[in-house]
């Protein structure tokens, strides 16, 4: 699974603020695109001010295609943690 690509998070945050975690449902087609997400889990700044963010970036995933399966569906967990 790879990312590509990023969306733009908020200017006007210290990087000591931007704690927080998402877990999110990814629903992949047979060619390996975001074809849905849900957000099981949104806590600290992931369920305030990056929410919006955060759902746009869950569709930058992208898994290798398999025209054998319809649909996939993988847990993917992401921490936002400053770093010391």
């Amino acid at each position: 699974m790879f990312v590509n690509g990023r969306t733009d998070y908020p200017a006007g945050l210290a990087p000591d603020d931007y704690t927080g975690r998402f877990v999110w449902v990814l629903t992949f087609s047979p060619d390996g695109r975001v074809i849905d997400v849900v957000t099981e889990v949104a806590e600290g700044l992931a369920a305030t001010q990056l929410r919006d963010a955060g759902d746009a970036a869950g569709r930058h995933y992208r898994i290798g295609p398999n025209p054998e399966q319809a649909i996939r569906r993988f847990r993917q967990p992401y921490e936002i943690t400053p770093v010391p």
